[in-house]
């Protein structure tokens, strides 16, 4: 199926019914936004902006996130960046509002690396980016 199938009509009828709660939806086209500089597929491009127009009419309760896997701490940073700037790189129509950085680690000493990813990220994608 593709992600405009029926088991995203459930999604679909919440975020219009609930309009007071906000939705992070979480993208991950290819573990990951797919290859350096790529765009989604097509069935991508359509969901999420599909998800948008309903969020708008919802009165702006979506909010579109891009996976990228850490490896609990283990991947290379330079992939994580590449990962970032492959969802920036999006067009604006489907583009994330954030990251959602998967396989977090508790270990103390990384945390100053996580927050670097974090601020990479608003760098690409605004200051207000999740």
């Amino acid at each position: 199926g593709t992600p405009l199938s029926t088991r995203f009509s459930l999604l679909i009828w919440r975020i219009s019914t609930y309009k007071t709660l906000e939705f992070l939806i979480i993208v991950n086209p290819a573990s990951g936004p797919g290859p350096s500089g790529s765009q989604p597929d097509t069935n991508y491009q359509v969901c999420i902006s599909q998800l948008r127009t309903i969020g708008a009419a919802s009165g702006v309760n979506v909010k579109i996130l891009g996976y990228v896997a850490t490896g609990y701490g283990s991947r290379a940073a330079i992939n994580i960046a590449t990962d970032i700037d492959t969802y920036v790189g999006w067009s604006g129509a489907y583009r994330p509002e954030g990251i959602f950085f998967d396989e977090s680690t508790g270990d103390p000493a990384l945390v100053s690396q996580y927050q670097e990813y974090a601020s990479y990220a608003k760098t690409g994608l605004g200051s207000n980016a999740y």
